[in-house]
């Protein structure tokens, strides 16, 4: 049996001492130093801020806790691992970071055992059951791995050197079953329902991988001014480094997320790769890699609320999607949920939480009802229902969408990083005041970046001055049929509002970004697709080689044409100037208005 690590502070002297006697066995120890641990550092004082770890391997469990280890409440230490492996054994995190500050994590690498999701070869393809038989590679075979997820499952296309398969589309997991020793039997689901699995992708000997989307390798939840350095993780059975609700901008740098080395291994992530949500203070990933995950390399938002009702005219009841993202003193915008037309704004005096069931309940139902009238909501997961106070009266319709700048990771930073071989887009911005600076993606089914906001998943809020400078994209956006590419990511670089239904004309909700000094070079979308924007800058970039594999259905939901070199669809005050454009697909100028000047060469 092994044993969770439950840090308070200030017992974090203890933690490796614990680790070392998990690591040769010696549980009845370990017990006994977790039973005494408070008296025996009451003595200590405070003078203990740097906790070092013998290099080596260590194997963990949680123990059915939330993590290997739990740190709460610690501030101002240092815990370096000095290049020790830590190995969680049972598809859970290896940090849970909960109100802390100030505190570094450094030199550790993570991985797990077993391996959070399986990878096979595809050796049958069935098409009318809609399934293929897949033999397992060696190491892979627990079906333990298939119970210890969400329902969501996905599969997921390589080559043999264990690169994205190109032209592949997305694929969800209807059922899996064992098909004899070291086979599984796979239902799928095309998201695109009147493709068949040919094409899609799948074909004999092609490599799969099958992931679900369990919890992070490491979490922290309401923390300020944490560094984390030269971290590295191998496997991660959701989300890989996650932070949610940071007050002051944590730091990442060297931090790296990549398949073991010299392994064959399909995966490092089954989904998001570095993911911060609702921060305060936006993060900065500096010098950091993300490599072979299944999901988003970088993604940094808040969330959107809904209006639950009004209960006096200066007072309104909120649904927030989790918990309340702004502060007494915020600014509220409200937007009609159907045409996402402003309504104006208020400021937040005060603010009663409420979590009684039939008011929680009101709210979870409140994505049902928006998607009833049009409005798709996928989910609202409402922990708090708010009474708010607001400095005005309002008269707001039903099903108000309320938007705050307070906790969306304002002021965020990507900064020479590495992003390959992801399925998902290399970076998903819905925040504002955001830099991302000379990074290098290669490999990528969707766009390189994406600036936004969208309703679906209430995140938000709709980006604004965001500056995306001297990056190369290469080869991305080369998935058949990815969901969002035939919804509103249409280019190499998408600047848009995602939201139900057709166009909205003569409506800016992105606002003030500037796109200079890019290359993209070689992209199955076009070079940009700027929609429901306004005050946009594209200078100097180089794009070459754009939609040169067209998606199918692209541009169908909005009622755009997303067959040239760009997408422009309502926008306001765009300047496009000195781009370079090689090898267009449209073979002569295009001019969008309302401006629109570059030098073509081919």
């Amino acid at each position: 049996m092994q044993y969770p690590v439950m840090i308070q502070a200030p017992l974090i002297s203890l933690l490796f001492t614990i680790l070392s006697l998990v690591a040769t066995g010696v549980h009845a120890q370990m017990e006994a130093i977790q039973e005494s641990a408070q008296a025996r550092l009451n003595n200590l004082g405070p003078d203990v801020r740097v906790v070092e770890l013998e290099p080596g391997e260590y194997r963990v469990s949680s123990n059915g806790q939330r993590a290997a280890f739990v740190l709460r409440g610690l501030e101002d230490v240092v815990i370096d691992g000095n290049g020790s492996t830590i190995v969680v054994e049972d598809f859970k995190s290896a940090f849970f970071i909960a109100d802390c500050s100030n505190v570094t994590i450094q030199n550790f690498v993570l991985d797990m055992d077993p391996l959070p999701y399986l990878q096979g070869r595809v050796r049958e393809v069935d098409e009318a059951a809609r399934s293929v038989l897949v033999e397992l590679d060696k190491g892979f075979a627990g079906m333990e791995v298939l119970k210890a997820y969400f329902k969501l499952k996905l599969a997921v296309l390589y080559d043999d050197a264990g690169r994205l398969l190109p032209s592949q589309s997305d694929c969800s997991v209807s059922g899996v079953g064992e098909a004899g020793a070291g086979m599984i039997r796979v239902q799928l689901s095309p998201y695109d329902t009147d493709l068949s699995l040919a094409d899609c992708g799948y074909a004999p000997g092609v490599r799969m991988a099958l992931t679900g989307k369990g919890q992070p390798i490491i979490e922290q939840h309401d923390c300020s001014g944490m560094v984390f350095k030269n971290v590295t993780v191998h496997a991660s059975a959701g989300l890989a480094v996650y932070e949610r609700a940071a007050d002051e901008g944590s730091v990442y740098e060297g931090c790296s997320i990549v398949r073991l080395p010299a392994s064959d291994r399909l995966l490092a992530g089954n989904a998001d790769g570095f993911h911060s949500s609702m921060a305060v203070e936006g993060p900065a990933y500096l010098s950091c890699e993300v490599s072979s995950i299944c999901d988003d390399a970088f993604a940094v938002h808040g969330f959107f609320s809904l209006l639950l009702e009004s209960s006096a005219p200066d007072r309104i009841e909120i649904a927030p999607l989790l918990r309340r993202d702004f502060e007494v003193g915020s600014e509220l915008n409200f937007h009609d949920i159907h045409s996402l037309e402003p309504l104006g704004s208020a400021r937040v005096t005060a603010i009663v939480s409420s979590r009684d069931p039939a008011k929680l309940k009101a709210a979870h139902d409140l994505s049902a009802a928006a998607t009833r009238e049009g409005q798709r909501i996928i989910r609202m997961a409402s922990e708090e229902v708010l009474t708010v106070t607001l400095d005005r009266e309002v008269d707001l319709p039903a099903l108000t969408l309320i938007e705050s700048e307070a906790m969306c990771g304002a002021g965020s930073v990507v900064k020479d990083c590495r992003i390959d071989n992801v399925r998902g887009r290399a970076i998903l911005l819905q925040t504002t005041d955001a830099l991302v600076e000379h990074n290098t993606v290669s490999w990528l089914t969707l766009p390189g970046i994406e600036v936004s906001g969208e309703i679906p998943w209430m995140q938000g809020p709709f980006s604004k001055n965001v500056i995306v400078q001297g990056n190369t994209f290469e080869d991305v956006g080369f998935g058949l049929s990815g969901k969002a590419s035939y919804k509103t990511a249409m280019g190499a670089i998408s600047l848009h509002a995602y939201y139900s239904g057709p166009l909205k004309e003569n409506l800016y909700l992105i606002q003030d970004v500037l796109i200079a000094d890019n290359v993209v070079r070689g992209s199955g979308l076009p070079a940009y697709s700027v929609i429901n924007a306004e005050g946009v800058t594209i200078e100097g970039n180089v794009f070459e080689d754009v939609n040169t594999l067209p998606v199918r259905r692209a541009g169908e939901d909005l009622g755009v044409d997303a067959s040239g070199d760009f997408v422009v669809a309502s926008v306001a005050d765009l300047e496009v100037a000195d781009n370079d454009f090689i090898n267009l697909v449209s073979g002569e100028a295009q001019t969008p208005e309302p401006v629109q000047k570059r030098r073509i060469r081919k």
